[in-house]
């Protein structure tokens, strides 16, 4: 059975006004992304940024377009440039790299105003998306990351100065007024599943090789308001090691600027340290009354605090945070060992 539509001859007019201008930016777009200089766009964005950061180089591989407004670009690396150098060797610069990222950009948004941009990045075998959108008196960012393997973060690991493993997954919202992180309000809830920290073979502080140990699940919660983050949560308790660490940040623009000021305090546990000779010379044997290698480092045995944990002070740049030990805090006594007044 066929199905026939009768236009009156008003609305016949209508679509030939509607469909002429429709036909011509449509194939306007077409054209547009067949000929865009992408290869001219990504050599501009590379040699102004480069230009603009001198601790940092970005690099693309590949730039193209992506939907009607947006971009994409495959093999994204940042990379922090050093010339620092270990047992007369270059060091590996800590880097950020990701297998591809989308950019698209909303035109409806942008006549009102309104900048408007969704991302999805492919990093680590997961992927993080989200949405920048910003108007003329405040900013907004919504992201979202799921099983991204940290193991590719060097920029992560630097921070400790120990190879990390294991799934990052959260989300992290904020608004900014005035468009500025420094001012910023939101919330940060992050987990990393199955973190593992260390190889054996990358020593901690330039010390000690530690051997691998499993830190169990991650879990970070904090809460920005006016640009002073808040850490409600920020905690790990695995098989071989629990954290846990409690202070603030202040928020600054780039993030990576941004300062903290947060006390951390781990311990190693038992099953860690008696792995194996190697952990027992670490950490010393149970029953003996020999120092393990570990307390050997000054700074290391002024952190040791009386109930075998060690705490630190970390504070400065997020991007190069400054760790110094923590006087040794006295142990909570029992009502049965407490002294009696007189």
């Amino acid at each position: 059975m066929k199905v026939s539509i009768q236009l009156s001859p008003k609305q016949k007019k209508i679509l030939r006004f509607a469909g002429v201008p429709a036909f011509y930016f449509f194939a306007l777009v077409f054209f547009v992304r067949l000929t865009f200089p992408y290869e001219t766009l990504r050599a501009r964005i590379l040699t102004e940024y480069n230009l603009s950061q001198a601790e940092k180089r970005l690099e693309i591989d590949e730039l193209s377009g992506s939907g009607l407004f947006g971009i994409e670009a495959e093999g994204v690396r940042l990379s922090e440039v050093t010339t620092e150098l270990v047992d007369g060797k270059p060091t590996t610069p800590a880097s950020l790299y990701l297998d591809s990222v989308s950019v698209g950009a909303s035109l409806l948004s942008y006549i009102f105003g309104t900048i408007s941009v969704d991302f999805d990045a492919e990093l680590g075998g997961g992927e993080l998306s989200g949405n920048f959108r910003q108007g003329s008196e405040e900013a907004r960012i919504s992201l979202h990351g799921q099983t991204i393997d940290i193991s590719g973060l060097t920029m992560l690991s630097a921070g400790i100065g120990l190879p990390m493993s294991g799934e990052l997954t959260g989300d992290v919202e904020l608004f900014l007024p005035e468009g500025q992180m420094s001012k910023a309000d939101g919330s940060f809830n992050l987990s990393v599943l199955g973190l593992t920290v260390g190889d054996g073979k990358a020593k901690v502080r330039g010390t000690i090789a530690l051997p691998k140990l499993n830190a169990g699940n991650l879990t970070l919660k904090a809460e920005a308001t006016e640009g002073r983050l808040e850490i409600s949560e920020f905690s790990a308790d695995g098989p071989d090691f629990k954290m846990d660490a409690e202070g603030k940040m202040r928020l600054r623009e780039p993030f990576d600027k941004s300062t903290t000021n947060v006390d951390v305090s781990f311990r190693f546990k038992e099953a860690y340290t008696t792995k194996s000779d190697m952990t027992k010379s670490l950490f010393g044997a149970p029953d003996s009354k020999i120092p393990g290698l570990f307390d050997m480092d000054p700074s290391v045995r002024a952190a040791k605090q009386e109930d075998g944990s060690y705490g630190w002070k970390v504070s400065g740049l997020l991007s190069k945070p400054s760790f110094r030990p923590q006087r040794p805090r006295p142990q909570a006594r029992s009502p049965e060992t407490a002294p009696r007044k007189k």
